[in-house]
């Protein structure tokens, strides 16, 4: 009972002083009305809304633990690693756009996969170890170190400068 209106089937809201804010109802006595009905909704209704595992249980842990997994993973298609974007898969027919998709996402998980074998070498397999054939990264050329001058002042030294 919110106390909004008096009704004569509800003892409880006849008690309420009464009020402009709160009109007696038209029911008939002894008819029964809807006013002092509690509504209860299933576990089924507005089912996206609702929070299916208590709070702080390791249930809610893991649901919570994979939704910031998918959220990451869209961020490193859309921004990190990829550049998925409106008008990346271009092409007529549903089946086409889903197979570059489908090929877009396993190029985004090929990058992840080595970029974390190379955050994490110990992990490589041994020589002669095909199961670590996916984490094989080719070496790069390290950058040289900047100078610790300005390039004024090296010309400066030489003569060369104006």
């Amino acid at each position: 009972m919110a106390g909004h209106v008096r009704c004569p089937n509800n003892p409880a809201s006849m008690c309420l002083p009464y009020k402009a804010t709160r009109p007696q109802t038209k029911c008939k006595p002894g008819v029964a009305c809807g006013c002092g009905v509690t509504a209860k909704l299933g576990p089924e209704h507005h089912a996206r809304e609702r929070q299916t595992y208590l709070f702080g249980t390791a249930l809610q842990v893991a649901s919570y633990g994979r939704r910031v997994a998918v959220e990451s993973f869209n961020a490193e298609l859309s921004l990190h690693r990829g550049k998925l974007q409106r008008g990346t898969a271009r092409c007529f027919m549903a089946n086409k756009t889903e197979l570059l998709l489908a090929i877009y996402i396993a190029a985004t998980n090929c990058c992840i996969i080595r970029d974390y074998c190379a955050m994490h070498p110990d992990l490589m397999g041994e020589d002669g170890d095909d199961s670590a054939a996916l984490c094989h990264v080719p070496k790069v050329a390290r950058r040289r170190k900047p100078r610790k001058e300005g390039r004024h002042r090296l010309l400066a030294a030489v003569g060369l400068a104006t």
